[in-house]
């Protein structure tokens, strides 16, 4: 009788790539995929890589989460001051088509978002959902958020955030 040795190998979930560019000087990458193998379609994680320039140290970070009521969204930052470099990715539910961001010390931004297409969504194993993301240079504060549908109906004007 001959026994045989299973190896259990822990795999991570497919990631998509959501964008990529450079923001001061310093690029970065945003990714998408499912919590675990196996893990709940409908809360993307979003992660990002923000390399680090000019003497400001690499970054990078994950969010996991529901898309209602409120969506998913983080910032991952490097350098301080004027150096600064900040991205901003979020998710939301496909019927929200662009939020508008309150900033501190910027105007305001719309941020236009971006259907997941079937090929990312079927090879993440994630339900669709539309993305954005941000790349600002400098210090600011997020003070409010206000989403938008097709027609350009409110659906959420989010509390005022304290900086």
């Amino acid at each position: 009788m001959t026994s045989a040795a299973t190896a259990s190998v822990s795999q991570s979930p497919p990631k998509v790539r959501l964008a990529s560019g450079s923001v001061g000087g310093s690029a970065y990458e945003v990714k998408a995929h499912r919590e675990a193998p196996g893990g709940r379609s409908t809360r993307p994680c979003l992660s990002v890589f923000l390399d680090g320039a000019k003497g400001s140290i690499s970054v990078g970070g994950t969010t996991c989460g529901p898309l209602t009521p409120f969506g998913s969204m983080f910032g991952v930052s490097t350098g301080e001051g004027k150096r600064r470099r900040t991205v901003w990715p979020m998710a939301y539910e496909p019927a929200v088509r662009r939020v508008k961001l309150g900033l501190l010390g910027h105007p305001d931004v719309v941020v236009p978002l971006t259907l997941l297409s079937w090929h990312k969504s079927r090879k993440a194993g994630l339900r669709r959902f539309r993305y954005g993301v941000l790349a600002i240079s400098g210090p600011f504060c997020l003070t409010h958020t206000t989403t938008f549908d097709v027609h350009g109906g409110v659906i959420r004007d989010a509390d005022e955030m304290i900086c």
